[in-house]
């Protein structure tokens, strides 16, 4: 489901200008679920796309663990993020698996260098996500999307289904509103669009969104509220 995500917005995107492809930079849960292992699969597989994950999911590996992948691979500077990715993917993450510099670095090529970022099940809070922590971030103001806290709103059991605001330039995929997004218990908080973003697709039954895309200074956002 990414992938036919980011695919259509990739046409204007940063590449390397030695290979013309795009540098993605994929950071978070990468091995919970035979989809998301087949989605990172098919995203290295992609020609347009080179790809390092970076495992860091505090649900299904403890924080030294996390520790250790981060600071093995991910960037130590400024300069070494900025010339290597076009791209930053952030997958169901709590901030305290990195350091703040790594944050600031995401956060200043995102809106000086027109690096992309997409962000994928932003919800959660009281472990797993954190988002309370990174409400008093400053890259929270990267997100296109605001997390309310103050309750749950999110519980939901079973299948779950989209509607299709606006097809372009992304959801013109001929059935995706009969393919279930999700099938699991959730717990967290709907993602409220903020002031300029676009919403392309919303939950059935609950109307609340399921993909919001924006920009921040130079660099596009993309925001999926989980899937």
């Amino acid at each position: 489901m990414f992938l036919l995500l980011v695919l259509p917005l990739t046409s204007h995107a940063r590449v390397d200008p030695a290979t013309s492809k795009i540098r993605a930079l994929y950071v978070g849960d990468a091995w919970s679920t035979s989809a998301i292992k087949e989605t990172l699969g098919w995203i290295g597989a992609e020609p347009k796309f080179e790809m390092q994950v970076v495992p860091a999911d505090l649900e299904f590996m403890l924080l030294p663990e996390a520790w250790k992948y981060s600071r093995l691979y991910l960037p130590r500077r400024y300069g070494d993020f900025n010339m290597s990715y076009d791209i930053i993917i952030l997958h169901n993450i709590s901030p305290m698996v990195m350091e703040r510099k790594v944050l600031d670095f995401f956060q200043q090529g995102i809106d000086e260098e027109g690096i992309g970022a997409a962000l994928i099940t932003f919800y959660f809070w009281g472990g797993t996500n954190d988002m309370e922590i990174w409400t008093k971030l400053p890259f929270y103001d990267v997100l296109p999307c605001d997390i309310p806290l103050e309750k749950e709103s999110f519980g939901h059991q079973g299948k779950m289904f989209i509607e299709v605001i606006q097809t372009e330039p992304i959801l013109d995929l001929p059935g995706i509103e009969k393919n279930p997004m999700w099938g699991t218990i959730h717990h967290g908080a709907d993602i409220i669009p903020r002031p300029g973003s676009v919403t392309h697709a919303i939950w059935q039954g609950k109307k609340t969104p399921f993909l919001v895309t924006s920009s921040y200074g130079r660099g596009v956002t993309l925001q999926l509220a989980t899937g």
